[in-house]
């Protein structure tokens, strides 16, 4: 299924403090981990996938990669660089730090706003999983409005983009944040993966 009126972003301008590396450049099986979640988008139907935010000279070269419009202010505002940059298109982000993400796990979200969801995010254990959003272009378009109001949190754009829960398998949706969290794929290695 291809999703030609979609577009994605992969986010990387976080810190990565916990961790101790930059996380969107640690390696994994498809390259810096980064570009294994753009690998699983691609695989689940967007062609249209870039970089928000990081390294982006070691990220250049697994993709468009868009500057962050106020670097610092969180993820949320990181949706919304993206969101203006493909106005009017459905749009799914994902964080950088997805390491077990697969195209099988996300086409349940694009299609629950195919079918006329405004915005969807993963449940995992019942609470929402915030690094994996779906926005229709209305979805997207409400939380630029959010974020331009002063909205700085991820579940206050995802409640003015009327972001609903769809229950799906913990694994794919689990952040790693720290060293020694497990991934399902081996240890969390050390280093930063900074060639392509």
């Amino acid at each position: 299924m291809r999703l030609d009126h979609w577009s994605a972003a992969v986010l990387c301008g976080g810190r990565s403090t916990r961790m101790g590396s930059d996380k969107a450049l640690l390696p994994g099986p498809d390259g810096p981990w980064a570009a294994g979640v753009a690998a699983a988008i691609r695989a689940a139907g967007i062609d249209d996938v870039s970089f928000v935010g990081g390294d982006a000279t070691a990220l250049a070269v697994h993709g468009p990669v868009i500057e962050d419009d106020d670097p610092g202010a969180g993820p949320l505002a990181a949706v919304a660089t993206f969101a203006r940059r493909r106005p009017g298109r459905s749009i799914l982000v994902c964080a950088c730090d997805l390491p077990a993400l697969d195209a099988p796990s996300l086409r349940p979200l694009l299609e629950a706003v195919e079918r006329g969801d405004r915005g969807v995010t993963p449940l995992v254990e019942g609470r929402p999983a915030w690094s994996v959003l779906a926005l229709s272009a209305g979805g997207a378009a409400a939380v630029c409005v959010a974020v331009e109001a002063g909205a700085r949190a991820l579940h206050e754009g995802a409640a003015a983009a009327g972001v609903v829960g769809l229950d799906l398998p913990v694994r794919p949706f689990v952040d790693v944040d720290t060293p020694g969290e497990g991934t399902g794929r081996g240890p969390v290695p050390p280093e930063p993966c900074t060639e392509g």
